[in-house]
Parts: C-alpha cells; structure tokens; sequence
C-alpha cells in the first residue's frame, strides 16, 4: 500500500510526550536546530550515561531531518534504561521513516506500552510499517487498535487517512484530517498531510501552500515541511522564490541534511551540475544512507551522461530503502537506457504485481518488455498502466504505438490522433510523428510537426524536427532557416549546429561547419556533443587523422566512464585501419562498462577486424541476449559466420534479422549474395520474389532478382528485372547494376546512354562516378578514368579509394602529383597497405627509388610479409640493381610455390639479375 507521505510517521506535534524529561539548558523556542543538537552533543560529552539528554538529542536530530543518527541516539536510550513508553513511540516512527518497516514489525511488533497514549503511538507506526510492507490489512488493525487505546490520538487519525488515500477514497481522507485539525489544531502531521494531499492529488497549490504554512506556525523547525515548500516553488519554476526559502532554512539548520540537499537542488536547477555534484559529495559524506541525496546523485550524473556512477548511486538508494518507489523507476530506467531490460524488469517486478497501482512502473516495464521482444506483455501492461491513469496520454500513445508494431497500422495510427488531440504536450504528437514517418506519410508527420512548433515554439527541438522533415521533403532552405531558429533559441542545441554543419558540408563549405561547432565550444569547452560532432566534421573535411585521434581522446579523458566518446574512438580507428588500437578501446570501454550494448558492438566489430572471430561471435551474441528484439547483431554474426564460411549459420541469421525488420534489404540482398556463393540459384530466386509478393510496389525484390541471374550470367534476364525495379524506384546501387548488366550483355551504346542519363540528373553521385572510373580503369581508358575519380575527390575529397585510384593512374600516365595524393590518401589510412604499395610505385615513378624501397620495406613489415608487396619491393629492387635485396625477396617467394600463384613474374625478374 503506496502512502502520500512519510511525513505522518513523524510524530503528532514533533514535541515528546509530556513527561518527557528536557535537560534544563535546552530551550527549543529561542536555539536554531543545528545549535540545539550542538548544546545536546555538548552535555553528553559531559555526561555520556544521561539517557534523558539522549532522548532530547534524538528528537532535535529528528527535527534537523537526519533519522539515522536520531535512531542511535534513541537505541541509546532505551538501552539505558529510559522509560519505554517514551522511547519506543519515536524509535518505531524512525525506523519507519529509514525504511526499515519489517524489521520494526519483528523487532516491536508485539511490544506492550502501559501508558495508554504512547502504546497508540506505538500501534500508529506499526501501521504505517504494514502499510509499507503491504499489508493493508493488519494496517487497519493497528489504526484501530490504536483508537481503542486512546480515541483522540491524532497519530491513529492521521494513519486512518493514510489508508484511505491509499484506497483512493481521497475524499474520505481529506474528512478524516480536517476532524482530526478541529480536534487537534495544533496537529503538525495533520497539516502536513492535509497540504500533501491538496498538492498532488487536488493539484491545488495555494491551498496546499496555506496548509504547510499553518504547520510551520505550530512547529517551525518541521523541516519536511520546509522541505517541501522550497520544492513546490522549484517545481513552479519559481527560483527566486525557491531560494528565499531555503535560506530561511539555512538560518535555522545550517549544516543539516536538508539543507545541504537543497543546496544541491538549487544548484542543479540552475544547470551547475558540477557544483551540485560537490554539494551532494558533502552531504553524502556526512548522510550516506539519505535516500534523497542518492537519487538527485543519480539524477545529476544522468543528466551529465554518468550512467555507470548513477547505477551505482541508485542501487545503494535500493538497498537503504527498497519500498521507494522513484528509486526503481529511475533504476529501471538507467538499465533501459543502456540495454539491460532483464535487469529493469527484475527491479520493477515488486511494483507491477497484480494488484498494482504504479502506472510509471507499468510504463516502465512495458518498454522493457518490448526490448525484450514481448509485445503481448508490454501491451497488457500499457492496458493497466492507462486503467490506472486513463487521462494521461502517454500510456494510451505508447499503446497505439506497441498495436502499430503488432501490424495494426490503422487502428494504431487512429489511437494515436485521439490521443494527439486530447494531449495539451508534445508527446502523443512525436509518438505520431514518429509513426507516420514509419508508414511512409511525409506529408502527415509535417503537418504534426508543424503543430508541435506552434505548442513549443520556444523549444529548439520543434524546430529541428520540423527542418528535418524539410529536408526529407528536399526544401533545404526552409530546413536551413529552421535550424538556424533552433540554434537562436538555443546555441548550444548541437543537433540543429550538425544538422546546419551537414548543409554547409553540401554547399562545399567546410570552414564554416567546423566553425559551427567551434562556436558551441567556446559557449560550453566539454559539450560532449559538440567534441564528438567537431572531430567528425574534421574527419570529414581531410584533417589529419591523427589530429582527430588526439581529439577523441581528450572527450574520452574529459567524459571518464562513459560510452559514446569510447565508442566513437573504437568507431575512428576501425574505419582508418587500425584494428588492433580500435580493441584495445573496446576492450578498456567493456571492462567499465560490461553491459552497453554500443560498446560490445564496438567490441566484436574490432575483434572481427582483427581475426578474432570465435570472440566476435561470441560477443554479438551477447549482445542478441541483451537486446532480442534487435536486428543488428544479427547482421553482425552473419557477416562473421560468412568470413568464416559458415553459410547456412549465417544464412540462418540473416532470417532472424529479415523477421525483426522485414523491410531491412541488407538481410535479404546478403541471403542472396550467400546462396549465390554457394550457387543455390534456386533458393536465391526465392529469397527475391518472395521479397516481390510481399512488397510488390518495392523495387527490392526485383533488384534482388537482377543480381541472381547476374551471378549466372543470365545477362538478359538480369536486364529486364533490373529495369522493372527502376520503373518502381531508382537509386545509385540499381544503375549501377543495370549498367554492368548492360555492358555484359554487349548493349556498350545502351549502357553510355544510361550512365549519361544518371549523371545529368545525379551529377554529385561519387558512388557512380568511382564505378564508373574502374570501368575505364579496366579497359586501359586512363584519361576517363583520371576525370572520373577527380570528380568523386570534388564532392567526397576523403575517398581514400579515388586517391589511391588517381594515384595509380597518374604514376602509369606519367603525370605529376601521384605522390602526394599517395600520401594524402595513406595519412587517412594509415593501415592500408594497397596504399602504401601505390605511394612505392609512385615514388619510384618519381625517381626516388630509395624512398621507394624503404616504403615498401616499411609496408611489407606491418603487412606480415604479404606475398604481392613483396613482389613489388622485388621489383624495386632490380629497377635500383639491388640485385641482393632483389634475390633474397624473390627467394622467398619462390619458397612458397604454387601458394604464390605469380611465379611467371617472379621467375621474368630473376632472369633480370645478374
């Protein structure tokens, strides 16, 4: 049973019973609680066995809100012989209030108080400790046994309204406490939860506000009250207001745990994360076990991208007090965000028993079972988390949104335009947004875009959704002004600055991207966003690759602990050649972080890279574990099964991503790559018609089949299925296809006539133009091929493969300039030894034949001995008449036999040697 508020197990007036005895010198009128606790601590000193001054010390810590240490103090206590029926009532109020209610049950819960009023007490916490422990049946025992001891006790009262909000007869909760306040007017817990129950489940703040005041007039060190008056004010987004009162706290409990607490919220709430970090450290360090403190620990480190250190800060919060409910919501959470549903399921399973009332935790574990795969359960706890909370609109989209994923694209689409409409937010309006864009309805995710804008149009994430869809709608200039109204808004709103930086990158202006991110660096020097995004930018511009090495480095030194700069480290190496530096990244990202499913990607792509294929398998399957629902490690396996030859597993994987993602190509086009390998033409065909029954307007299928009578050379026929798919849908890939298919089939004319066609309306496509390049390369058409990868280095100057092309030709053509493009192209990537061989050819082209040498000395030591770079550096060596280094290489060559299928060449040059 879920109650409002703890503040009702902390006494009925915060004052002991009267017969309390107070030592002399202790005045709670006229000293500041942290003075009061200071006198106390001072007299036992002198007298470590007064059990009265520890009674008195326990309540005033009670007060300054730190129940950990007020529980020692009054164990002390009744260890020293103090009356029971004055020690035991608060003692089982504290050990409710620390979240300890079973152990309080079977420590106390037979206990017998003599004095009637104080054994009430007593009955009025062990209620709240069933109520707790979920047991609302023996917590209606306790309210009224507590009543039959003494029929005006304000602690059973209020315990009675407890029970009746939790329910959800909040009427009949609200009768009780304002019976009890004309009984008992000067009831702090009674006003207390008399403001609770007006702010949260009356939405009415003023009146909630006059009640917490009323309970401030009667007992104003109640800092839970003071507590909560500083959070409504942050909550109304009242700063100033919010500070005002916890000043006034301050003055009165300076030092305490709540004081040092809303320091930090204060800070937090003013986007000083850092500072709120050092505030939460200070008071963690004196309060460990403060729940409060743990969770905005968590909050803050979540919000600084911390999920590893906010993991563990929730997870102590869980194991001090595990009844809270927030502390597993966020925990859940966090184990969602980085790809753990099991986890978050087992920590919400205490919250969504049948019988339940926690919608969020509903929600919750709805998603995670949806990435587990389990859509019928995610869907029935939508169902209950909306019966819970029928007018809240999230849970009704989300579950339109789980029927769209089930196949009701219709009935889903229509929940979601109810939902829209009766949402005054921008969620339901994203949910459907985000499912038109699915369905393929451009036109209809803009018109939603367009009302999100006109909801926030002070948001920047309004605008960038709407330019986004404008550019999908090929209207960049629309799209442009609106990120640039993103950005105004706000300047450090990195997605419209990449969106901004792309555009600019399309315009050939490359300065003016990196000075986007520049921008947002100077504003904010650590914005990770804008570190990540500006070290693309370089990469992409023809920085020096080490130069953006060095730049993701320092991200991943400045954001210790997290995965996005790691795996965008790994991400850089894999893609410049350097396999063996991207695993040990991914390696050290693991280790702090086992279970992120970007670094086990990251992982088994390096580990694939390198040869270790028996670890990659093993990793992507870790990975399908964590995330079933998820096609991409499957894709992953099957390109390693396939390098290892293992077709039918890979096949097999393929399948299992094509049944997640029906309309992923890459699934199918690899099955028909596989099956052609193993020249299976029939099973192939198959693959591609069935992708044509069930997509007959798609140009996949079609596309599919081309390629399988391709691999047969059934060039007709492959022509024919080629350009069917085109009627439905061109692109560079199917050109490309129909021009090779073309030119096979000895229609040359038709294929020019083709390939003039696509570049005079795809004049930047640099995919076609380097095909187009080889094809001339191919037939010796230096010239034609020289012009085409010249234009592919205008519109993408980092294709390393054009360079590498270029360089080739310009060596063979005599011409100047091979040289630098080789190293150019070689800087980009420094592991690909096809480069470092041209950089030798053109060296030597040069007329440095000793730079030559030693280069391809070099290559051929990282390369492990690569039999063809041998051969070059063979060649070499007789063209400088090194005839020693040119008969030690081609010994070794000949060595190797009919391994080494050049042996003609390799037995031409020994006939050059003297």
């Amino acid at each position: 049973m879920a109650l409002v508020t703890a503040a009702a197990v902390a006494g009925c007036d915060g004052t002991p019973p009267p017969t309390v005895a107070q030592p002399k010198s202790v005045s709670k009128e006229h000293q500041p609680l942290r003075a009061r606790v200071i006198t106390l601590k001072n007299q036992l000193d002198a007298d470590p066995y007064s059990a009265d001054v520890r009674m008195a010390l326990g309540l005033a810590l009670l007060d300054l809100a730190d129940p950990h240490s007020a529980e020692r103090e009054l164990s002390k206590a009744l260890e020293l012989g103090l009356d029971p029926n004055l020690v035991l009532p608060v003692l089982a109020r504290t050990w409710v209030q620390l979240g300890r209610p079973k152990e309080l049950i079977a420590t106390y819960g037979d206990a017998q108080l003599s004095h009637p009023p104080a054994a009430a007490d007593l009955k009025a916490a062990l209620g709240h400790a069933y109520a707790n422990s979920g047991d609302p049946v023996k917590a209606r025992e306790m309210a009224e046994a507590a009543l039959k001891l003494d029929p005006g006790s304000a602690g059973a009262r209020v315990l009675q309204a407890q029970i009746a909000l939790s329910d959800r007869r909040v009427d009949d909760a609200i009768r009780i406490v304002d019976e009890t306040l004309v009984a008992h007017p000067d009831a702090v817990d009674a006003w207390e939860l008399k403001g609770d129950i007006l702010l949260l489940l009356r939405n009415d703040a003023g009146a909630a506000k006059a009640a917490y005041e009323r309970a401030l007039d009667v007992a104003p060190g109640r800092l839970t009250v003071r507590s909560k008056l500083i959070s409504m004010a942050l909550g109304q987004g009242q700063l100033q207001l919010a500070e005002q009162r916890y000043e006034a706290m301050a003055g009165l409990a300076l030092g305490s745990l709540p004081q040092r607490y809303f320091k930090a919220r204060l800070s937090a709430a003013k986007g000083d994360l850092k500072a709120a970090q050092a505030d939460l450290k200070v008071a963690l360090a004196e309060y460990p076990k403060d729940v409060r403190s743990l969770l905005l620990s968590a909050e803050v480190d979540l919000r600084l991208g911390s999920l590893r250190t906010a993991t563990d800060f929730l997870t102590e919060a869980n194991s001090v007090a595990p009844n809270v409910a927030r502390t597993r919501h966020l925990l859940a959470q966090v184990y969602l965000r980085s790809g753990t549903p099991n986890k978050a399921q087992a920590v919400l399973e205490p919250l969504v028993r049948m019988g339940s009332r926690d919608a969020t935790a509903m929600a919750l574990a709805a998603e995670a079972a949806l990435q587990s795969g389990m859509g019928f359960v995610a869907a029935r706890l939508y169902e209950r988390a909306a019966a819970e909370e029928p007018n809240n609109p999230r849970y009704r989209a989300a579950l339109a949104m789980v029927r769209i994923g089930k196949g009701e694209v219709e009935e889903g689409l229509s929940d979601l335009e109810s939902a829209a409409a009766a949402d005054p937010s921008t969620y339901s309006d994203m949910a459907l947004l985000t499912a038109n864009l699915q369905a393929g309805q451009l036109a209809k995710a803009t018109v939603v875009a367009e009302r999100v804008a006109a909801k926030q149009p002070m948001r920047p994430a309004s605008h960038w959704v709407l330019g986004y869809l404008n550019l999908l709608s090929k209207r960049p200039a629309d799209a442009r002004r609106l990120f640039e109204r993103a950005l105004e808004l706000d300047p450090l709103f990195v997605p419209a600055a990449l969106a901004l930086a792309n555009l600019d990158l399309d315009a050939g202006d490359a300065d003016r991207a990196r000075s986007r991110f520049q921008s947002v660096m100077a504003l904010s020097p650590n914005n990770l966003d804008a570190m990540l995004a500006l070290a693309e930018i370089q990469f992409l511009t023809g920085s020096n690759v080490a130069g953006v090495t060095a730049a993701l480095e320092k991200a991943v030194a400045v954001h210790r602990g997290q995965a996005r700069p790691q795996v965008a480290l790994a991400n850089h190496l894999l893609r410049t050649g350097e396999y063996r530096a991207a695993l040990q990244v991914a390696q050290k990202a693991n280790s702090e972080l086992p279970e992120d499913v970007t670094v086990l990607d990251a992982l088994g792509r390096a580990q694939a890279s390198t040869g270790d294929t028996v670890q990659a398998l093993a990793t992507f399957r870790r990975i399908v574990t964590l995330r079933p629902r998820d096609h991409e490690p499957l894709m992953r396996m099957a390109d390693v099964l396939a390098a290892r030859k293992e077709f039918p597993s890979a096949i097999d994987a393929l399948k299992a991503a094509a049944q997640l993602r029906p309309d992923l190509l890459s699934a199918y086009v690899k099955q028909v790559e596989l099956l052609t390998t193993t020249r299976n033409w029939p099973e192939a065909l198959r693959v591609a018609r069935d992708l044509q029954r069930r997509f007959p307007n798609d140009p996949r299928g079609l596309h599919l089949e081309g390629l399988v009578f391709s691999a047969q050379k059934r060039w007709g026929q492959a022509v024919t299925a080629f350009r069917d798919a085109g009627k439905r849908g061109e692109s560079s890939e199917l050109t490309l296809q129909l021009h090779t298919a073309l030119r096979a089939h000895g229609k040359a004319d038709e294929a020019r006539k083709l390939a003039d066609q696509w570049l005079t309306s795809h004049p930047k496509d640099g995919y076609f133009l380097g095909y187009l390049g080889e094809v001339a390369l191919l037939a010796k058409d230096f010239s034609v091929a020289e012009d085409h990868f010249r234009a592919v280095l205008r519109f993408d100057p980092r294709s390393v493969d054009a360079m590498n092309n270029l360089a080739w030709l310009l060596t063979a053509q005599r011409k100047p300039g091979a040289v630098d493009i080789a190293r150019k192209a070689l800087e980009l990537q420094p592991s690909r030894m096809d480069i470092a061989d041209t950089l030798s050819s053109a060296l030597a082209g040069e007329g440095q034949l000793q730079a030559a040498i030693d280069n391809q000395k070099q290559a051929l030591e990282r390369s492990g001995g690569a039999p063809l770079l041998r051969l070059n550096l063979a060649r070499l060596a007789v063209q400088a008449k090194d005839f020693t280094l040119a008969r030690a290489e081609l010994d070794q060559l000949s060595a190797l036999g009919k391994a080494f299928p050049s042996q003609g060449e390799v037995w031409q040059l020994r006939k050059q040697l003297p």
